[in-house]
Order: C-alpha cells, then sequence, then structure tokens
C-alpha cells in the first residue's frame, strides 16, 4: 500500500458523489461518477504535510471508460486573488513531478498501479470558486477568446500542465461532464 492512499478522501467504489470543499471558502465541487467511469481524490495539504510549499487543496486522478487517465489539481479559492492559485499550482509540481528535487519520483512510484499508463496522462490544474478581482484581467471580452494560461499552461521542465478557466462551484451529473468543461474532451457535446 503506498503512502499516498492513506491521504484518499474519495474513492468512486465506494462512495457515489464527491464533494469538495475546505473550510473558510464558499468554492465547492461536486461530481457523481457513473458506471464506467472512475475517481480517486487525494488530500495534498495532508500528503505534502509539513513542506515549506504552497500546494493546491486536492489531487484527483480519474478516467473516463477507456478515455486517457487525467490528473487533476484543484485550488478551491473563495475572492482570494488569482495570482495566489496559480503560485501554488506552480511550486507543488517539483514535489509531484518526475524528477522533482521535493520527491516527484517517490510520488510518481507510489502513482504506478493508479496510473498503469505512466506516459499517457494528462495534468490539469483547475480553480474553483470566486478568485478576486485580479482574475478579471484574463476574463474574456469575447466567447472565442482564451485565458493565456489556458492556451500556454503552466510550464514544468519540458513539459506545461494545462490550465483551465475557474468554475463556479457547481455539481457535475458524470465524471465525463467535468471533463468537458475543463477542456479533456472537447469532441463531446454536452447532452440535452
Amino acid at each position: 500500500m503506498c503512502r499516498l492512499a492513506s491521504y484518499c478522501v474519495y474513492d468512486s467504489l465506494r462512495h457515489s458523489v464527491c464533494t469538495l470543499t475546505v473550510p473558510g471558502s464558499s468554492g465547492r465541487l461536486s461530481i457523481r461518477p457513473q458506471p464506467g467511469e472512475r475517481l480517486l481524490v487525494y488530500d495534498l495539504e495532508a500528503y505534502l504535510g509539513e513542506k515549506p510549499i504552497k500546494r493546491p487543496d486536492f489531487l484527483l486522478i480519474g478516467r473516463v471508460g477507456e478515455g486517457p487517465w487525467v490528473v487533476v489539481l484543484v485550488e478551491i479559492k473563495s475572492g482570494r486573488d488569482w495570482k495566489k492559485a496559480l503560485d501554488q499550482f506552480r511550486e507543488v509540481l517539483p514535489a509531484l513531478g518526475r524528477g522533482g528535487e521535493s520527491g516527484g519520483d517517490q510520488h510518481h512510484q507510489e502513482c504506478r498501479n493508479l496510473l498503469p499508463l505512466s506516459r499517457d496522462h494528462r495534468v490539469i490544474a483547475v480553480v474553483v470558486g470566486q478568485v478576486g478581482r485580479e482574475s478579471r484581467k484574463y476574463s474574456r471580452p469575447a466567447p472565442d477568446r482564451r485565458w493565456p494560461e489556458k492556451r500556454q499552461g503552466i510550464p514544468w521542465g519540458v513539459k506545461r500542465v494545462r490550465l483551465a478557466s475557474p468554475i463556479a462551484g457547481k455539481t457535475f451529473p458524470s465524471l465525463r461532464d467535468f471533463w468537458i468543461q475543463i477542456g479533456v474532451l472537447p469532441q463531446f457535446q454536452r447532452e440535452a
């Protein structure tokens, strides 16, 4: 049993609805995985413990059907600024990425059974809830304009971690719908 497993706060094989919140924040994310969908959620605060690094609140590992494994870093904000959220994503990457200076190799070793196709997974960072007035400069004046970070992602070595636009706290009827919202499955359209 890997150390990461002891910080699992949700497993879709045991529970029907995943609801993520943090004390002191009005941000909330709720997902109801359907048959054929797999979702595991880990408490990053507890997993990384006393390490003096900023970190987002949760680590999600999921898969829809035979699609790619997806790793989602989730930061739940409520009125705090966007830059702090980005700093948290950037600073946690060395602790989770392979070859990172803060134990990334250990983390990858622990995750090898969770992500059997370790070279075939995507990593996405998501802010849930309000992120304060600093986010206004990233707001889209037209529907086709993308957020700069969404296009470029957060650099990590030779890779880029994709950054999804902030989402309001809401309930998703399936993991597939959540993947669509954050851009993992753009080829699928929402069912009416």
